[in-house]
């Protein structure tokens, strides 16, 4: 009777410590906090000019659109209409004029496409159909028209590519084929068009290149060279080619450059004019994406909300009219893209919706169609 005792304690603590032991391991696999669980991929995307990429949660890349210059990377010079698997293990992609870059999940850059002006930044002017490696240690990269801005673990941000606006920020306008070092203590970048924008790590903003429409809000519509000091408070910052959208640490919402077609979304404003200073117009704003002259809000609800131009159907209301202030598209939106005419989401539930122009077939549904309602990217 006495063993059996023993024998009925030593279980029940070894019961007790086997529970106590899956609960530490559970709690540790969670994330800090109430941000989302960063052990977890997630689908993502990402718009070039006329060509889209999707991540899958696994990893696999696809893209679909115009691929002349080989910005796909499939090894073919063949524009598609249906999403092919380009890739795998990829953590990010930005996408340009004709270029794409593309950061994998063990922090490696790679490139491919277009190379006139050094985009690609393997230290050559040679165009390539498919990825090659550029650099190790990489966090974060984004895209201009014709230029690569890189973000390392390090917080050094570095440049390649076309520089005659000086959006590559290293004080001169001379074009580079392999990336130059332009600054250090940074946790954010952004760019379109011909300008980059980098956040620091005391949430300042900062901006370079091209600032005809006062797309750097600083305040001139003078181009700059090097990175000039725009505003502080800042969470995140994303560009169209001619305006510049902040997401302030409040979440709230603040635009400045060109309003052509009512891209800067505030009913009052004169089209066709340049807004220099940063102006609130939005709240609860959680990211933010442009094409040419339209705007695709994610808010913090997961509504889906677009101003601006929309005579390709790209802000998704299906219609053709163009809007001077946000209106609401749908609900349950994961994350957002958005190029010269069209737009690309990803659900809630982890699919691929894409619309606007698709006379390349960047909407990847099969067709060259332009859409006005967004439709179901044809990927497995």
């Amino acid at each position: 009777m006495r063993k059996h005792h023993v024998t009925h304690r030593l279980l029940q603590a070894t019961i007790l410590v086997f529970a106590l032991f899956v609960f530490t391991a559970c709690s540790k696999d969670k994330s800090d906090g109430d941000g989302p669980d960063t052990n977890t991929p997630q689908p993502r995307i990402a718009s070039g000019f006329t060509h889209n990429f999707m991540i899958k949660a696994d990893g696999k890349l696809f893209g679909s659109g115009e691929n002349t210059a080989g910005q796909l990377g499939l090894g073919t010079t063949t524009t598609i209409n249906v999403p092919a698997e380009i890739t795998s293990n990829v953590l990010m992609v930005a996408a340009g004029s004709q270029m794409t870059a593309i950061l994998k999940r063990d922090n490696t850059l790679w490139t491919t496409g277009r190379n006139q002006y050094g985009d690609l930044g393997d230290g050559t002017n040679i165009n390539r159909n498919t990825p090659v490696k550029i650099m190790d240690d990489v966090t974060m990269i984004e895209t201009g028209r014709s230029h690569i801005v890189i973000l390392k673990k390090d917080g050094s941000v570095w440049t390649t590519g076309l520089n005659g606006s000086g959006q590559l920020g290293d004080g001169t306008r001379v074009d580079r084929n392999t990336p130059v070092k332009i600054t250090e203590g940074a946790k954010s970048i952004g760019a379109n068009g011909n300008f980059t924008l980098v956040i620091k790590n005391d949430n300042s903003l900062w901006g370079t290149g091209q600032n005809v429409n006062g797309q750097l809000g600083d305040g001139t519509t003078t181009d700059k060279s090097s990175l000039v000091k725009i505003m502080d408070g800042v969470l995140a910052a994303s560009a169209g080619p001619s305006h510049a959208m902040i997401i302030k640490q409040d979440h709230s919402l603040w635009v400045c450059g060109w309003n052509s077609h009512g891209q800067l979304g505030k009913e009052g404003l004169v089209t066709l004019w340049a807004y220099p200073t940063p102006f609130k117009i939005f709240d609860g704003v959680e990211k933010v994406r442009a094409g040419t002259a339209h705007t695709v809000i994610l808010k913090q609800d997961k509504t889906l909300w677009a101003t601006g131009r929309n005579n390709l159907g790209q802000l998704g209301d299906g219609t053709n009219t163009d809007k001077a202030a946000p209106v609401k598209i749908m609900d349950g939106v994961a994350d957002i893209a958005a190029a010269i005419n069209h737009s690309l989401i990803v659900k809630s539930d982890g699919s691929f919706w894409a619309v606007g122009d698709n006379s390349n077939g960047q909407l990847g549904d099969g067709s060259n169609t332009s859409r006005s309602s967004y439709v179901k990217v044809m990927i497995q």
